[in-house]
């Protein structure tokens, strides 16, 4: 990126001396200045625009993205392709992430954030915005930002990015699929209130949890929806209630498979018949998903904090089964085509916290292990171990990611704070200044920070 940055202030200078400016040059800035003010232009007039909806089952189309038919593929072409998830998005060479900054914002400072990435094989990182002389600090001139919150993306190829954007900070928030590539995007779907979660994409279609509320008094009701839009055209081929008490994480192959209250079911999309897959306690939580296009499995964790349990079960040809480790309680995994790279529970204790009874925990006390995918129950190595250093992972929302022999942690900072009338030091885990990547490389143990530019 500080070469970006480096050609951007050259860029900048050299274009702040007219005579030494060829008529090329001239052109080349001319057009950029044209497509800028084009997408500013058309995107208040998208905004009003809403797709057309169309019945029944989706029969798909042309396949899109990481997840495309396996009868395309011969081989996985890396240790994570054809590997679904909303834990990361890798396509091709590249890891795509979100990072944040403060930035001056209309006169204030701000939490900026953009979609990142870093390409693995040529080290070479820096942000998705295509315009080399974009500042990425003004909602209404740079598409690829978003101020105040980060928000669900998917990278459906390495052209094309999917999430919502806002074309000004008082806008309405839209689905949108953006072209890299043109620097241009279409609107595909508008949530209706609380949130949008993408839950993959088969066949060119984009499948969507749409979350809304209903108020009646001191009573809120929420609700469900199921979506499924076509990428290409911006049609809605699927759009339906989702069944009561079922919250979404993953749709393939016309089931829909959900956390259903004390169980995890599948349901058919088309008879909308449930069929339980296992059944949990009320509290525990889905944790970490991965679906295997190649193979056609998923894989999923059932994580409980409080107990401190931890189980990972993969669901394939009909059937789900727990899949066993070498620790009993896992907290965390990623599972790759060859490898699975998991944190066992090892809690550590850090301090108590002012919002939560529970206190501040390092439930995996920075250690990574990894076992050979087809043998998950054989003998583990230590991965890496953060010593104390680093949070390895937390939960749903601060997670790593492996990529052959490099690691990336999402960075955080241990906050410690007094009460002043009780002398109590309170600690937890924060990025709400900024957010960004450390890579390590697990050869040499050489640390990276990566950062928003």
């Amino acid at each position: 990126m500080k070469r970006v940055l480096c050609l951007s202030l050259a860029l900048a200078l050299f274009l702040s001396l007219p005579s030494c400016r060829s008529e090329r040059e001239a052109e080349i800035e001319s057009e950029i200045l044209a497509v800028r003010a084009e997408n500013e232009a058309r995107a208040e007039s998208l905004w009003e625009e809403e797709p057309p909806v169309s019945e029944g089952i989706p029969d798909g189309g042309a396949a899109t993205g990481t997840d495309s038919e396996t009868a395309e593929k011969a081989a996985p072409k890396t240790d994570w392709d054809g590997i679904v998830t909303t834990e990361y998005q890798a396509v091709g060479s590249k890891f795509y992430f979100h990072t944040k900054e403060k930035r001056l914002v209309n006169g204030n400072m701000e939490s900026v954030y953009m979609i990142s990435y870093y390409d693995l094989t040529t080290g070479e990182h820096g942000v998705v915005c295509p315009d080399p002389l974009c500042q990425h600090n003004d909602p209404s001139v740079c598409k690829y930002i978003d101020v105040g919150g980060s928000t669900d993306f998917t990278m459906a190829d390495e052209h094309t990015l999917i999430f919502g954007y806002k074309a000004n900070v008082n806008a309405k928030r839209k689905i949108c699929a953006f072209d890299l590539t043109e620097n241009t995007y279409n609107a595909l779907f508008t949530p209706k209130q609380i949130s949008s979660d993408q839950m993959g994409i088969e066949n060119g279609i984009l499948w969507l949890r749409d979350v809304y509320a209903k108020t009646s008094g001191k009573k809120t009701t929420y609700y469900e929806t199921i979506v499924g839009v076509r990428i290409e055209t911006g049609e809605i081929a699927y759009q339906e209630a989702s069944p009561e008490g079922c919250q979404a994480f993953f749709c393939r192959g016309g089931l829909l498979f959900c956390d259903n209250v004390k169980s995890i079911a599948a349901v058919d999309l088309k008879t909308g018949d449930l069929k339980k897959l296992i059944d949990y306690d009320a509290d525990d939580k889905v944790g970490a998903w991965y679906y295997d296009t190649y193979r056609e499995e998923l894989w999923f964790s059932v994580i409980n904090q409080t107990k401190q349990t931890g189980r990972v079960y993969r669901y394939a040809n009909d059937v789900c089964e727990e899949v066993g480790f070498p620790a009993k309680e896992i907290y965390y995994f990623q599972l790759t085509n060859s490898k699975i790279y998991y944190s066992p529970y090892e809690p550590t204790y850090l301090g108590p916290n002012q919002f939560l009874d529970t206190g501040t925990w390092d439930y995996t006390n920075g250690k990574i292990y990894v076992v050979d995918r087809d043998d998950p129950s054989g003998e583990a190595r230590l991965l890496y171990d953060a010593d104390g250093k680093y949070l390895v992972c937390l939960a749903w929302v601060h997670t790593y990611a492996v990529f052959g022999n490099q690691l990336f942690l999402e960075h955080a900072d241990i906050r410690r704070s007094t009460d002043p009338e009780t002398g109590i030091e309170y600690v937890m885990f924060s990025h709400a200044d900024e957010m960004y990547k450390i890579r390590v490389d697990l050869t040499t143990g050489e640390e990276e920070e990566i950062r928003f530019e």
